[in-house]
């Protein structure tokens, strides 16, 4: 929007929360867009740098350049804190919702399995290419304490 100098200097400080009216009213019926195809813009900058805002960061420059420096005029301090109630009100449902802190679930270590035993242990022997009696079998594992010994011939 293009403003004569005459006209950014005829407001004060003092009368800055009185001259926020009507921008606010233009923003309201539509003759001043903020969200301009899904996104954010200040329709008082217009040909600045930075063109697309989100939420947080339009609000932010908003109050930033309301409360600016001495450099910036009353009138560009009135429309920017109009911009900034009519975020504040208008458009609070764009702001972005705060993620959740998500709390990671402690790891639980798997299961303990049951280690499976036979009990009494057994053991399997093939191939076995020498016939011998139970006895050789029971002294030659004898070892291992077997308590019974079943030979199975084909």
């Amino acid at each position: 929007m293009d403003h004569s100098s005459e006209e950014e200097s005829d407001i004060s400080e003092s009368e800055i929360e009185d001259y926020k009216d009507k921008p606010l009213e233009d923003l309201r019926s539509g003759n001043l867009k903020v969200k301009v195809n899904g996104f954010l813009r200040c329709p008082f900058c217009a040909g600045k740098k930075k063109q697309d805002y989100k939420y947080k960061d339009l609000l932010q420059h908003a109050t930033g350049v309301s409360k600016g420096s001495a450099s910036r005029s009353g009138k560009q301090k009135a429309n920017h804190l109009a911009l900034a109630r009519y975020l504040e009100i208008e458009l609070a449902s764009e702001a972005e919702q705060t993620p959740q802190l998500v709390v990671p679930q402690p790891i639980k270590p798997p299961p303990e399995q049951q280690e499976l035993f036979v009990w009494p242990w057994m053991g399997i022997l093939v191939n076995l290419t020498e016939q011998r009696d139970n006895e050789y079998w029971m002294k030659k594992f004898a070892e291992y304490k077997p308590l019974e010994l079943l030979y199975l011939l084909e």
